[in-house]
């Protein structure tokens, strides 16, 4: 059991861990600032713009020590003070409000001023990396803060020059390469979506790269981008837009791109998301996300109906606990088929429709099954019981709970045909498997007295198995009438309760 003093020392852990992530990513940003500042002094193969640099490097590979990349996204072309950071923490981290007394204004100014100069909407930059590549990074990020207006229109942009010289570690997207124009989408997801676009339209400049290469590759280009991102409407509006990726692209299509970015997804945030496409299924069906769909609303609603489809079969493949109601729930909406859901979330599925068949007639249920003398027949109803009874246990419907047991004890007194005690003696594990044996332990002391013996026979029948759970009972209950309840029991079950 996780106590209050532990949870606190892990959110004290994490507290501390995000303040050292912010820390390092400041003193990181700063070297950029000043590799930026000392080029109106030295030129780029300068000592001491390459001593910056080295330093740089060093301080870049403790900062993604725990993070995939880092990226750089302006958020804003007016706004000097509107620089993020995102890949290292759940949440971006503003420059100018984490950084102003590592920065200072002045520099903080000069990192926007460089994006914008050279119309850059987001960069980032890859743990993998090289020191050779980063190096050639480096120098060509300062080269290029000191070039004229008319010497950036001569050449290729940065992003392409990192490109011929084969460094694919790093992705400069420009203000002009933002998708989602006529979309309303927020920034961040209009530039994870550029960003893979741009790194995607980038994998044939690869040379001998042979197509499970390439495929290799996209995986990775798209798992690069989305593994970090952990907010569920961002990754919803993400797989919805795969479209902006793929759109005249030879190298993949909208499908590939939106099944690579499911399979990105890790298990919590995949649960999220999942839920948040449900969600917003559910109100496009009540009339609302108007701007989400736009015109291209027939288009989206496919779309999302695929795709919640794609997260759903997937979540259902992976051991996330909380999923279970939302699988369940998007079953019974026919967003996923019945087989791919797992084996306890089927059985669930199976008992609630077998336990409404039986609250339809239950007297003529149990009536039936008290006159059962056939062999087949009756194996029928204790399958049955052992799926339904655990759930009229979950909706408090005792009184059916102790009709059957009375009847099962009965039998087992006189049996209706040979072999019947063995049935019954080989459902009772089943049963308790399922739960029904420490649910019955629960609620024998809630029910007026009155109604408990059907329930005390029916824990009687798990003999040995019992037997704990009502010593439990007895050592942790100071009022009579329980007591006497756990005596009986255990006078009941006899020869398995003597040692104890």
């Amino acid at each position: 059991m996780v106590t209050g003093t532990q949870t606190s020392g892990v959110i004290l852990a994490q507290e501390e861990r995000a303040r050292l992530v912010r820390q390092k990513a400041g003193e990181f940003t700063m070297q950029l600032v000043k590799a930026l500042l000392q080029t109106g002094y030295y030129s780029a193969d300068h000592p001491v713009t390459r001593s910056i640099i080295e330093e740089l490097y060093g301080i870049f590979r403790q900062v993604v020590a725990d993070a995939p990349e880092i990226t750089y996204v302006v958020v804003s072309s007016v706004d000097e003070r509107s620089v993020v950071v995102e890949g290292l923490l759940p949440e971006p981290i503003e420059v100018s409000k984490a950084f102003r007394g590592l920065m200072g204004d002045h520099f903080c100014l000069k990192f926007h001023e460089y994006f914008m100069r050279n119309q850059i909407a987001s960069f980032t930059i890859k743990r993998s990396i090289t020191e050779e590549h980063f190096h050639v990074f480096a120098g060509l990020w300062v080269g290029w803060s000191v070039r004229s207006v008319e010497e950036r229109a001569a050449v290729s942009d940065l992003s392409d020059e990192l490109a011929r010289r084969g460094i694919f570690e790093v992705t400069v997207v420009k203000l002009d390469e933002v998708v989602g124009h006529q979309r309303h989408l927020v920034w961040p997801v209009r530039i994870a979506l550029s960003r893979l676009r741009k790194d995607l339209s980038r994998l044939p400049l690869l040379k001998n790269a042979d197509r499970e290469t390439i495929a290799r590759l996209k995986a990775q280009v798209i798992g690069d981008v989305v593994r970090p991102i952990t907010r569920p409407e961002m990754l919803r509006d993400l797989v919805l837009n795969a479209d902006l990726v793929s759109e005249g692209l030879r190298e993949i299509n909208r499908l590939e791109v939106e099944q690579a970015i499911i399979g990105a997804i890790s298990p919590k945030p995949l649960y999220a998301a999942s839920q948040s496409m449900v969600d917003f299924l559910d109100s496009a069906a009540k009339g609302a996300q108007r701007a989400l769909l736009g015109p291209r609303g027939d288009e989206v609603l496919d779309s999302a109906r695929r795709c919640a489809a794609g997260m759903l079969v997937r979540l259902a493949g992976m051991d996330v606990s909380e999923a279970k109601a939302l699988l369940e729930a998007s079953y019974a909406r026919g967003l996923i088929p019945l087989e791919v859901l797992p084996e306890d979330i089927r059985r669930h599925i199976k008992a609630v429709e077998m336990t409404e068949k039986f609250l339809a007639a239950p007297q003529a249920y149990i009536e039936d099954f008290e006159r059962c003398s056939d062999p087949r027949t009756y194996l029928k109803y204790l399958n049955v019981f052992a799926l339904i009874l655990p759930e009229l246990m979950s909706r408090r419907l005792t009184d059916h709970v102790a009709g059957v047991f009375l009847i099962l004890s009965s039998h087992m007194e006189r049996e209706p045909f040979p072999g019947c005690r063995r049935f019954i003696a080989d459902a009772m594990p089943v049963m308790e498997r399922a739960g029904l044996l420490d649910d019955l332990l629960r609620s024998v002391t809630t029910v007026a007295k009155e109604h408990r013996e059907g329930l005390e026979v029916g824990i009687s029948l798990f003999g040995a198995a019992a037997v704990p759970g009502i010593i439990l009972m007895l050592s942790s209950n100071d009022d009579m009438s329980t007591r006497r309840s756990a005596f009986s029991m255990l006078h009941r079950i006899g020869a398995p309760a003597i040692p104890l």
